[in-house]
């Protein structure tokens, strides 16, 4: 396996932080954990593949190797992450590691600062947030912008072209990773990590103040993360539907539309003859 060769540190809002590749001797590196992951291009129906993980403790970040997902997963199974759009990231964890993280979620153990942004926009104003991209959370909540229009060498777009450093047999050369990718995926998990943290406070600051209780996560955050988790497994498999049943519920409806149409006429109703809404309307005020 080639190694990543990469800066011992990164700095995000002017503040320098160690950066390190994660290994199985590194261990747990805490209770709190912003994680993010890169993967190859995006298509529709599909979970795409991991290429690396990126995470930040609230003092140094990692960069996780796709072959050591699992076992970073495993070892952090009672950590807390927080992760932006999280069902995009879990979905991609479960699909190279093996695992099902989906007690994590009903423990509380994954946060999305995405829904938490949008339930504390309903929260303060009834209304719910249009856009909570992480730049746009960064920016707003942080004061820090996050840049995304990033363009390598070749003129790929930074975000979106991670694929093209895994070989045919899925295997990554991690040697041919520039450092400004390295760089642009680190300060998502980081960014992820303050975004959440603020979001949190203010959510318990707006639960105290109303006395709510936290049963069921931050002004409910654990109900909307297992929906939007639940939701993105059935966007990506899929729902079963017996076509034949919606062939007989469809002849149903038309029968019952016939007869329907047929007792409007025997009180008078027909489209054909003008005034016929008043007709129907008086026919309707009878029937109440």
């Amino acid at each position: 396996m080639f190694i990543l060769k990469i800066k011992n540190e990164i700095e995000f809002n002017e503040i320098k932080y160690s950066l390190d590749i994660w290994t199985s001797e590194t261990g747990n590196i805490g209770d709190e954990i912003g994680l993010d992951t890169e993967t190859e291009e995006i298509h529709e129906g599909e979970v795409p593949e991991l290429i690396l993980g990126t995470v930040f403790n609230g003092k140094m970040a990692y960069i996780i190797y796709r072959e050591n997902m699992k076992e970073f997963t495993q070892i952090h199974n009672l950590s807390t992450f927080y992760i932006m759009n999280a069902k995009f990231d879990i979905m991609v964890i479960e699909k190279i590691t093996g695992l099902k993280l989906n007690q994590q979620i009903e423990n509380g153990n994954i946060i999305d600062p995405g829904i938490l942004f949008r339930l504390k926009g309903i929260a303060e104003s009834g209304i719910v947030p249009a856009k909570y991209n992480l730049a746009l959370l960064s920016e707003k909540i942080l004061g820090i912008k996050l840049e995304k229009n990033i363009f390598d060498v070749e003129g790929l777009d930074v975000r979106t072209n991670f694929g093209q450093f895994m070989n045919s047999d899925k295997t990554i050369r991690y040697e041919n990773i520039p450092d400004y990718y390295i760089e642009y995926a680190v300060k998502d998990s980081i960014s992820s990590f303050f975004v959440t943290k603020k979001l949190i406070e203010d959510c318990e600051n707006i639960m105290k103040e109303f006395r709510l209780s936290n049963e069921y996560g931050h002004l409910t955050h654990k109900i909307q993360i297992m929906g939007d988790y639940a939701l993105g497994k059935i966007m990506l498999n899929g729902i079963c539907v017996d076509l034949d049943y919606v062939k007989k519920i469809e002849k149903l409806l038309d029968d019952e539309k016939q007869k329907t149409v047929s007792d409007l006429k025997a009180f008078g109703y027909n489209t054909s003859i003008p005034g016929s809404t008043k007709i129907y309307d008086s026919i309707i005020r009878k029937i109440e």
